[in-house]
């Protein structure tokens, strides 16, 4: 009889509900969304500001000369003759807000789809890690299943073979349940590695492929 190594593979630990905030911890696609909205709030934020008043505070000190000639005058700046200070305040107000106005409605309706994008990139998220979930699951009894079937097929073939020993089967027959258990095998192989590529890509939804197979990447 063959002997085949049907082993499933690591499992991989399944909760998609308390995997998806792992996700969204993990994932670079979700982490450079919520990059993307700080920055369209940045610039909303500046675009309102523009069409507000500015109100500043000026002021100076210093010294002056007050004499005619220009000599006398710098030497009396040198010798510090003649305190001058000032103050006041300056407001600038916008008198041209159609512009200032189009900037800011553009901005605030960049800000609210880059908002809509990643609520949507969360629901998708969330979608694809139940969903690979699942395969996990179906795979893992399709795995089962196949090896249900392998041992079975490979006692029947180890019986008949030991029947032919005692001339009490066939040729024919050994061959035919070969045949047999070389088909189960090959359907337990393409199970087994159906259940690796679900739980790679698990990985892959929770970002954490390259943690599961303990590559690090050095921060240059």
């Amino acid at each position: 009889a063959l002997v085949v190594d049907t082993s499933n593979p690591v499992e991989v630990s399944v909760n998609p509900a308390e995997d998806l905030q792992k996700a969204l911890d993990q994932r670079p696609d979700y982490q450079a969304a919520r990059l993307g909205i700080v920055k369209w709030r940045a610039n909303d934020s500046f675009s309102r500001n523009q069409l507000l008043p500015q109100v500043d505070f000026v002021g100076s000190y210093g010294y002056s000369g007050l004499d005619r000639d220009f000599s006398t005058s710098r030497q009396m700046v040198r010798d510090y003759d003649n305190r001058s200070y000032s103050a006041g305040i300056v407001v600038r107000v916008p008198l041209t807000f159609a512009e200032g106005r189009g900037r800011a409605r553009s901005a605030r309706l960049k800000l609210r789809q880059a908002e809509a994008d990643l609520t949507r990139l969360e629901q998708d998220i969330a979608v694809s890690i139940a969903s690979a979930a699942g395969q996990i699951e179906t795979t893992r009894q399709r795995v089962e299943a196949n090896r249900a079937g392998y041992d079975i097929a490979n006692r029947a073939l180890d019986a008949e073979v030991k029947k032919l020993r005692a001339g009490s089967s066939s040729t024919y027959v050994v061959l035919g349940l070969q045949s047999e258990l070389a088909s189960v095998e090959n359907s337990l192989y393409r199970a087994l590695a159906d259940q690796r590529r679900a739980q790679a890509l698990y990985d892959r939804e929770l970002g954490r492929t390259l943690e599961a197979h303990h590559i690090t990447l050095a921060k240059q």
